[in-house]
């Protein structure tokens, strides 16, 4: 998006659109915190002025971390839905395309997510060189995130999962492995899907209480204490046609966990794959776990 892709405007003018500005203005940027405008004419004089912006508009995507800064700044103090004063009204940012995107890149947005303090939604999905979405400050804020595409295995390392402390939902097609400790200790997370993913390290969900909903229709194996201490709520868990492996060899999938209702929903008419035998695997020896095959409607 950049400098040419959004406007400003005031009192219903345009005074910037597209990088072309009226007057042989070139140049306007805004300083949200005391709400004034620097002009740069063709010769650089520059003039500054307090102004009152009713509206930020941006294009389809965001491009950098100005860009970032540019559209949180257009959310005042306002409170309710969609307005980011919490998480239970978070901002739907734009999508972020940056096919560049390395580390250090995705430090700079958290710094603006963090600088501004607004709850929000990301996606990511276009973000093609970052397979890391680690980090201390600002991910405190993320309260929904779609996976870049380029991420192929979700793990613990580098992502530091304790610090998404109000991370609700996360979705990625690229993710074709939840290794273990991914979500380790994640209490605020209820949604997953990973369309891709094969496989579920041990520890992976530990203390995510609230997870009620895992979408992983392609998975083909459940290690150890998958669930270890996931609580009370009840967990719907998409497969695919034929069942996962169960590695139950230390431990069940669910660990100690007193009671849960567990409903596996699978494709339709594919009920008989998922027989007796593995069922019996999959509950382990925790008989407070009450387990629910769903098939699906065509």
């Amino acid at each position: 998006m950049g400098v040419r892709d959004y406007a400003l405007i005031w009192n219903n003018t345009i005074l910037l659109e597209y990088g072309f500005a009226p007057g042989g203005l070139t140049t306007i940027t805004a300083t949200v915190g005391t709400k004034t405008i620097t002009v740069i004419d063709i010769v650089g004089r520059t003039a500054t002025f307090e102004i009152n912006v009713t509206e930020l508009v941006l294009g389809d995507t965001i491009t950098s971390s100005d860009d970032l800064h540019l559209f949180l700044s257009s959310f005042g103090e306002e409170e309710g839905e969609g307005s980011g004063c919490c998480s239970e009204h978070p901002i739907q940012v734009l999508p972020i395309v940056m096919e560049d995107m390395g580390a250090e890149q995705w430090l700079y947005l958290l710094e603006v997510i963090g600088n501004h303090g607004k709850y929000i939604e990301l996606d990511l999905s276009s973000c093609g060189n970052l397979n890391s979405i680690g980090g201390e400050y600002g991910v405190e804020y993320i309260v929904s995130i779609i996976m870049p595409d380029a991420v192929m295995e979700f793990y613990m390392e580098g992502f530091y999962s304790g610090n998404y402390t109000d991370l609700k939902t996360i979705s990625g097609n690229g993710v074709v492995s939840i290794n273990e400790y991914s979500f380790s200790g994640m209490a605020s997370l209820e949604s997953v899907s990973f369309p891709y993913a094969d496989g579920i390290g041990g520890n992976a969900f530990y203390g995510c209480t609230g997870l009620t909903n895992l979408y992983v229709p392609n998975i083909g194996y459940i290690y150890p204490k998958a669930f270890q201490n996931t609580g009370t709520a009840s967990l719907t868990i998409t497969m695919g046609e034929s069942p996962p492996y169960v590695n139950t060899n230390e431990a069940s999938i669910f660990g100690d966990v007193a009671q849960k209702m567990v409903t596996v929903k699978i494709p339709n008419g594919t009920a008989a794959n998922y027989n007796g035998e593995w069922q019996a695997a999959f509950i382990g020896e925790n008989t407070g776990i009450h387990l629910i095959i769903q098939e699906l409607e065509e």
